[in-house]
Formats: structure tokens, C-alpha cells, sequence
């Protein structure tokens, strides 16, 4: 019994060791299993002409509100028995900016990967509350692809979850769910968010406007999904 004391006390410091810490700053590479966690300690961004890889199982965990922006290409493809989290280290706690492709022309795929315990400040102007744990935006020549994800318990003034404005991302056979905002509890579509979205289901998200999806000034192509259980209340 001492002898197996001893060796778990030994090891409790290498399981402690076992993560990856990312400082504020460029990303680019491959994201493995064996350096899981990514433990994100700043604002991070790929560049425009820069391409990072996440492979499966990965977990990327915020210690504080930091975004994460995609300039180029990002390769986050998880499987069904191993997805990929994009979450924080302390959940409530501690929330993150999410996820944002802005100004790009590239080509991403994220498949299996679960969005989760993003937030935007309800406080700043729309340039900067909207989407909660995603937002593509002034992308329209980008091929972004998300399949199988999940996105869930995200906040932001204009789409709980996710926010699009003149892009055109696709979205196949994914989840957002129990997201909340002012508008566009689930998703916010405005001005050329033309997305493709089948075969998703879009449930138990939360507005004062548009629960499930606000739709403005766009032309999104919504086939086969499930959008039911969102809540909105708007007081006049």
C-alpha cells in the first residue's frame, strides 16, 4: 500500500504537467493528443496565409475572455467517439470571446468539435457582442464547413450562439442548443448571412427576439432541419 502511495503521488505531478500552454499571439502546426489540453492564455489568431490542424480528442481551453480568430485556415476534424472541445478552464467561471473568421477567403472544415461556454459582453457595441461562441463575418469567398458540432451554453447580445453577416459558412447535421441572447438566441443572420444549414437541429435557445434564428436582409438555405423549443419574450 505505501508503495502504491508513493507512485501516485510521483505521478500526480506529471498528470498536472500534461497540457499544452498557448500564449497570446499567432498559431499555426498541428494541435495533438498527447499535448492535450491547449491551456490558451491570450488572444490567439492564424494568419491569413497560415494553417493549424487540431486532431481528434483535442481539448482548447480559455483561462480567461480570449478570442480566437481565423484569418487562414483552421483543420479541426474530431470523430464521433473523439470529439474536439473549444471550451474553458473553469466552467462557469471562466467564459471566452469564441471563435471568429473575419476577413478571410479560405477554406476551414470543423467536424465533431463541441462549441461551448463562449460569451460576449453585453455591454460593448455590435461590432463586438455578436456571437456568442462563433462569428463569420465579411467572408463571403471563405468555404467554412461545420459538421456534426455542437454548439451549446453560449451568450451574446446578438446571437446566443452564433452570429453571420456577409458569409456564406454551411452547417450539416449539427446542434445548437440552450444558447441565449437579446436577438437571435440560437443563430443571428443579417445582412448577406446566406448560410446552408441541413439536417440540424436548433432547440431550447432563449431571446427577447428571435429564439431560435433572427433573420435580416438575408438568404440562408435551411433544408430538413429541427428548429423547436426556443423561447422568445419581447415587452413592449
Amino acid at each position: 500500500m505505501k508503495k502504491l502511495f508513493s507512485m501516485l503521488v510521483f505521478m500526480i505531478p506529471m498528470l498536472l504537467l500534461s497540457q499544452t500552454c498557448i500564449e497570446a499571439g499567432t498559431v499555426e502546426g498541428t494541435w495533438d493528443l498527447e499535448g492535450s489540453p491547449y491551456v490558451v492564455y491570450g488572444n490567439i489568431y492564424v494568419g491569413s496565409h497560415a494553417k493549424l490542424v487540431i486532431e481528434p480528442g483535442v481539448e482548447v481551453l480559455f483561462r480567461g475572455w480570449y478570442d480566437f480568430a481565423v484569418y487562414g485556415t483552421l483543420s479541426a476534424v474530431g470523430t464521433e467517439s473523439d470529439m474536439i472541445r473549444f471550451s474553458t478552464y473553469n466552467i462557469p467561471h471562466i467564459k471566452w470571446k469564441g471563435m471568429s473568421f473575419k476577413n478571410t477567403d479560405r477554406y476551414s472544415d470543423l467536424s465533431y468539435c463541441i462549441f461551448e461556454a463562449g460569451e460576449k459582453s453585453m455591454e460593448d457595441d455590435k461590432s463586438y457582442n455578436s456571437g456568442g461562441v462563433l462569428s463569420v463575418i465579411n467572408a463571403p469567398k471563405a468555404r467554412i464547413t461545420f459538421t456534426n458540432c455542437i454548439f451549446r451554453n453560449n451568450e451574446a447580445y446578438y446571437g446566443g450562439a452564433i452570429h453571420v453577416s456577409d458569409a456564406i459558412p454551411r452547417f450539416y447535421d449539427c446542434e445548437i442548443i440552450n444558447n441565449n441572447a437579446i436577438v437571435g438566441g440560437g443563430m443571428n443572420l443579417i445582412d448577406g448571412g446566406n448560410i446552408t444549414m441541413k439536417g440540424t437541429r436548433v432547440a431550447e435557445n432563449t431571446a427577447l427576439l428571435g429564439a431560435g434564428i433572427n433573420l435580416y436582409n438575408s438568404q440562408p438555405k435551411l433544408i430538413n432541419n429541427t428548429i423547436k423549443y426556443n423561447s422568445a419574450c419581447l415587452l413592449y
